[in-house]
């Protein structure tokens, strides 16, 4: 046996493999109560935060919670969608407000 030791470098190949995974993590942004007003701005503000830290298309707005929706958050529900953002929906009256933006 020889005094030489082999010891393997701290970069192996499986290194390598590591450097090729991609985890994403999709997320869900839950709306409750009124999209209108000071709440739009709100909203909003979540949204960015969020979709700062991912793409806008790994974004669920959920809007099952939510009672009523103003011109203002209609136009942020547009932007979201137009970002890339999944709206889904709960009540017959946000499906149809959804809809009305598709259009």
């Amino acid at each position: 046996m020889s005094g030489h030791t082999h010891s393997e470098s701290p970069q192996t190949a499986n290194q390598s493999d590591l450097n090729m995974l991609t985890i994403t993590a999709a997320a869900t942004l839950k709306l409750k109560g009124e999209l209108a007003g000071p709440w739009v701005d709100e909203a909003a503000q979540a949204w960015f935060e969020i979709t700062a830290a991912r793409p806008a298309k790994e974004v669920t707005v959920d809007l099952s919670g939510v009672r009523r929706i103003d011109e203002g958050g209609k136009n942020l529900l547009r932007q979201m969608m137009q970002g890339g953002s999944q709206l889904r929906d709960g009540r017959l009256m946000i499906k149809h407000i959804i809809n009305r933006l598709l259009v």
